[in-house]
């Protein structure tokens, strides 16, 4: 889908603009491009699952990745 071709820049704004555009949709998901310090923003805004790939594969130390991105879904 067009809408879904490249991760956004601002995925939390994304997010915003698109619940505006289609309020009848109460479930979203995110994927790609997403940053650690985006996921309480995403999380406040309702995201229900964001994908982080090479975010948490990509760290020095992937478990310490994974406990911080927890952390930061559970804050918001």
């Amino acid at each position: 889908c067009a809408r879904c071709a490249a991760p956004p820049a601002d995925p939390v704004g994304q997010v915003r603009a698109f619940k505006a555009r289609f309020p009848q949709i109460t479930r979203i998901g995110i994927a790609g491009g997403i940053k650690h310090d985006q996921l309480a923003g995403l999380a406040a805004e309702g995201v229900e699952i964001a994908i982080m790939g090479s975010a948490i594969t990509k760290a020095g130390d992937i478990a310490a990745a994974c406990r911080a991105c927890a952390d930061a879904c559970h804050s918001a």
